[in-house]
């Protein structure tokens, strides 16, 4: 155009400041699903996005994560990593950064942990491949050491990771060493600040200590459970179901009080609405100002379950007379825990899944009809991923043994 002055600068260089901000604010929707996946989330600061993008080590990981996203904004159907070019692209990147001997960097750490989130959020094919990551972020996070209270990035980091790295401890039967110190307290400080009202952040706190050692020690509690189910059944036997059960009665009991403190401090603070809904399998539901809290609470309801369901089924073996005062209570658990399902109807799928391993294990409690509503909103959730199967019987089974094998109802490998 005549008399407009034209740039001088490089195009190929404004292309890439185009690309390095386009894709440094999509790499902070990762913080945003993040923070609705685990309830370690959200602790990322907004550094990593721009460090990911200037590293172009790390850059292939941004690439993919923005290019996913884009297609699930679009509405298409999730896919298997395997087939895109830049899910190749990102563990050759991944490979090389760490042959180089930049394995215990605290930027190689933020690129494993957003290709992780990126495949447990998006990837339908998710296989042992995927699975091996987490075991790499776990090497990885203990090799490097706990972080500095002043080092945002890496404390953000191992936060985030919490949520991922305990299903990981429980599946691999590992000792959990981030519920240990000096992990421990840092972790839980950093995750307890993630709640925005600070009047309610000592009463999650005080249960989110509770949750920590809960899972910490789920491990080591179902091959107690397995002992029971599958052991001998001698005098000694005996006395260690009691002190197991006594021991998951305690547990259970503080987790429950805990629990109630932190609802109940919350819907003072107008945090939690308990509301009447004629389309609820309860007859009520809970509606919430955060979906940080709605999945922390849920996560937590998750864990008492698991206690409670553990301490049900060794009962049934050596003391049958508690078994229908528990089988209450665990009915009582589940329909608090359905209270909490339209709200997570509402999200979106790839957010919802992520609450699914705390609604599973209701199922068994639940009458056919609030089975088959139940069913239905566990598929809804599910729909984009979809790793669960979508015939209700199948589902139904795979519920099931997902139970058995977190409570120690199946037979140890060695058997």
């Amino acid at each position: 155009m005549p008399g407009a002055v034209k740039s001088t600068a490089c195009q190929t260089c404004k292309l890439r400041k185009i690309k390095a901000s386009y894709e440094t604010r999509n790499l902070q929707r990762l913080s945003d699903i993040a923070n609705l996946i685990s309830f370690g989330a959200k602790s990322i600061p907004p550094a990593p996005a721009e460090t990911v993008v200037r590293k172009p080590k790390l850059a292939r990981h941004g690439a993919l994560f923005c290019s996913v996203l884009g297609d699930y904004r679009r509405g298409r159907e999730a896919t298997e990593f395997l087939a895109l070019p830049s899910y190749g692209k990102a563990l050759n990147s991944l490979r090389r950064a760490i042959k180089t001997g930049q394995g215990l960097k605290i930027e190689t750490l933020a690129s494993i942990i957003m290709l992780e989130r990126t495949e447990s959020v998006f990837d339908r094919g998710r296989d042992a491949i995927s699975l091996k990551h987490t075991e790499a972020i776990a090497t990885m996070i203990q090799n490097i050491g706990p972080p500095k209270a002043d080092d945002q990035l890496h404390l953000g980091l191992v936060s985030d990771s919490y949520g991922t790295l305990a299903v990981h401890f429980l599946k691999t039967g590992q000792d959990n060493f981030l519920s240990q110190d000096p992990w421990k307290g840092i972790i839980e400080d950093n995750i307890a600040s993630l709640l925005e009202n600070k009047e309610a952040q000592p009463h999650l706190k005080r249960l989110l200590v509770l949750d920590n050692e809960g899972f910490g020690n789920l491990p080591k509690l179902s091959r107690r459970c397995q002992m029971v189910h599958f052991g001998p059944r001698d005098s000694e036997a005996a006395e260690k179901a009691a002190q197991l059960m006594s021991s998951l009665a305690d547990t259970e009991r503080a987790l429950e009080l805990a629990y109630l403190e932190l609802f109940e401090k919350t819907t003072d603070l107008g945090l939690i609405c308990d509301r009447i809904d004629p389309n609820s399998i309860t007859g009520s539901s809970y509606e919430l100002s955060s979906v940080y809290l709605a999945q922390f609470l849920v996560s937590s309801l998750g864990l008492q379950l698991y206690m409670l369901r553990m301490l049900y089924d060794c009962s049934i073996v050596y003391n049958p007379d508690e078994t229908p005062g528990l089988y209450a209570r665990l009915t009582e658990l589940c329909v608090e825990v359905w209270k909490y399902g339209p709200y997570l109807k509402k999200l979106e799928a790839c957010v919802a899944s992520s609450t699914l391993s705390n609604i599973l294990p209701t199922l068994e409690f639940a009458n056919v009809e609030k089975k088959e509503v139940l069913m239905y909103m566990i598929i809804e959730m599910d729909r984009f991923r979809q790793p669960l199967p979508r015939d209700r019987f199948a589902l139904e089974q795979a519920s099931n043994i997902f139970t058995m094998q977190v409570t120690g109802r199946l037979p140890p490998a060695s058997l």
